[in-house]
């Protein structure tokens, strides 16, 4: 018994050694980093910059549509042409209002006739009344039909001038100097009055097309000078000249600006994708920042916040920092001290943390204005597989009867 005793000590004494190598060797499991994302912090008062998007247009585009409706007998210029002043663009098929033009003087004609001749016999009338040989009644009757006749004849005049400009109206002619920005209409083509047949831009200075927010249109006056950058030409900057300001908002709570390009530059097309920056405010105003309510905390030391550090791509410190806050806006609240313009502040994930805690950046600069807490991810548990269910239509075997006992025969009492 003592020898299996002491070969049982023996052996322990040499595993455990090994054991522990074993656990030393195991991995110890990284630390989770609690996960916070950050806005930058940017000052609302005093004198700024903000950008906006925008469109180029042409300073003056015409739309030019026939005042009648017919065929498109000629379409005399392109796209991309340059017109002149008084050059012919578009006609229409002028033969049916050629007919009705000779018809209308066709009516002046007989009209004037039948005036003439109720003119002559309202003269004659009147000398015989005057030498007592014709009654009074014959003269107003005379003078009765004079008036209707040279009413009729004033109306086929009036006629007639319309049928003449109906003529006229079948050719379009460039207003101004210019170049051809659409043609919707083509040749043999019908159109009706009014709809577009030629468009033409015009003037030497572009204008760009844009809305400013409704906090900052007061701030934007007609003659402000305005930066401005175009897609298409990335490597120029431009100046504006302020033109247009809009006075009603749009559904958006923005106002209409235009602005006309200063100097011109026949490099700038319509349509255009604009960068365009405004400078807003003014040097009396405070500067302050405006931050979201949720990104502030209190304790027994005051109002702190957190401001982060990036050490790599997706990781940081934070560090706790006093603040003294203002009033409550409805852009947030209002920090007098304790930040400065390019500070990174944690505005989501800011509970449990401490000074100095490494943390994850998550959905770096998407944060909005209100904040909120970040959902860290959960591990999920798979559902269990449930057994699969055996065909409908598979036969089953009858369950067979279970025996039946028979009942123990039972004696007769003898007598």
């Amino acid at each position: 018994m003592t020898r299996l005793v002491t070969a049982a000590a023996i052996a322990t004494m040499i595993a455990s050694p090994l054991l522990g190598a074993c656990e030393k060797n195991k991995a110890e499991p990284k630390p989770r980093l609690r996960a916070v994302r950050y806005m930058n912090v940017s000052p609302s008062g005093g004198v700024r910059t903000i950008r906006v998007n925008g469109k180029s247009a042409a300073g003056t585009e015409s739309i030019l549509s026939f005042r009648v409706s017919g065929t498109v007998k000629k379409l005399h210029v392109k796209v991309g042409q340059d017109v002149k002043k008084n050059d012919l663009l578009i006609e229409l098929d002028a033969s049916d209002y050629q007919l009705q033009l000779q018809q209308a003087n066709a009516s002046v004609a007989s009209a004037s006739a039948q005036y003439r001749n109720a003119q002559k016999n309202h003269e004659r009338l009147r000398s015989l009344w005057v030498q007592g040989a014709a009654k009074d009644v014959d003269v107003e009757a005379a003078l009765t039909q004079k008036q209707v006749a040279g009413a009729s004849a004033a109306a086929a005049a009036k006629a007639a001038q319309l049928a003449r400009q109906r003529v006229k109206y079948t050719k379009i002619f460039s207003p101004v100097d210019g170049k051809v920005a659409a043609t919707p209409v083509k040749d043999n083509a019908t159109t009706q009055q009014g709809k577009p047949a030629v468009v033409l831009t015009s003037g030497d200075r572009a204008k760009v097309n844009t809305s400013l927010p409704t906090k900052y249109i007061n701030d934007v006056k007609n003659g402000d000078i305005i930066k401005v950058r175009f897609d298409e030409l990335p490597n120029k900057t431009f100046e504006a000249e302020v033109s247009e300001i809009g006075v009603t908002s749009t559904q958006s709570s923005t106002f209409a600006v235009v602005a006309l390009l200063k100097p011109a530059d026949k490099n700038v097309r319509a349509d255009y994708n604009a960068d365009v920056e405004f400078t807003v405010g003014k040097k009396s105003d405070k500067i302050r920042y405006i931050v979201p309510t949720v990104a502030v905390k209190e304790d027994r030391e005051g109002r702190y916040i957190y401001l982060l550090k990036t050490t790599g791509k997706d990781t940081g410190t934070v560090h706790r920092k006093k603040v003294e806050t203002g009033e409550i806006t409805t852009e947030g609240l209002e920090v007098l001290s304790g930040v400065t313009t390019g500070d990174l502040l944690v505005t989501a994930g800011i509970h449990r943390l401490n000074d100095g805690m490494k943390v994850r950046v998550v959905d770096t600069w998407k944060q909005g204005a209100k904040g909120g807490d970040v959902k860290l991810p959960t591990k999920t548990v798979p559902a269990k597989k449930k057994p699969a269910k055996a065909p409908a239509n598979k036969p089953t075997e009858p369950k067979k009867p279970a025996p039946t006992k028979k009942p123990a025969p039972t004696k007769k009492a003898t007598k």
